[in-house]
């Protein structure tokens, strides 16, 4: 992958995570479809290894794209899976009303995290 197609496919990429990642966490929890994800999923990983590479392995820059790329791989499944195991999650006594709350916090906070992260 070239670095132009990475650092396009990057930009897409810090748009997308917030606020799309942490609704999707707090509504799939730790098995997100993949189908959501703004490219593939392995398209995604290499273009932030590209990215990766003109960072120090020091900066905060770094880290927070390392993190970024680490949670490709922890909570993004097949689509199948993730469905499975969200229907399974709902089914156990309570945890619907923990994923309705998460939403709700979710959403009734959203402004205030949006304005942390753009300024």
């Amino acid at each position: 992958m070239t670095i132009a197609k990475a650092n396009e496919i990057f930009e897409v990429w810090q748009q997308w995570y917030w606020p799309f990642h942490s609704l999707l966490f707090s509504m799939f929890q730790s098995n997100i479809p993949e189908s959501f994800l703004p490219y593939p999923k392995n398209i995604l990983y290499e273009a932030l290894e590209e990215i990766l590479k003109l960072y120090n392995e020091n900066s905060k820059e770094f880290e927070a794209i390392n993190f970024t790329k680490s949670s490709i791989l922890c909570f993004y499944t097949n689509d199948k899976d993730a469905f499975d195991m969200c229907l399974k999650k709902l089914a156990i006594p309570g945890m619907a009303d923990i994923t309705s709350n998460n939403i709700k916090k979710y959403t009734s906070d959203w402004i205030s995290r949006y304005k942390k992260h753009i300024t």
